[in-house]
């Protein structure tokens, strides 16, 4: 199944096919064993600002 990452809105877009809303859905999201770093949203964006704010007070790059 395809999906659409929107990094303005930190979202991910899955598209399901058209189905009765009274049968749950459950949309399962797996990563490959090899990447360790998940945290490509909210948590590793704030991550990287930080140590961007880090850099620009002490004179160095991030």
């Amino acid at each position: 199944m395809a999906y659409e990452y929107l990094g303005e809105e930190l979202a991910l877009v899955i598209p399901l096919p058209e189905k009765s809303c009274a049968k749950e859905k459950v949309v399962q999201i797996r990563y490959p064993a090899s990447r360790t770093e998940v945290n490509d949203g909210l948590i590793g964006q704030f991550r990287r600002l930080s140590k961007a704010i880090s850099a620009l007070k002490s004179g160095t790059q991030a």
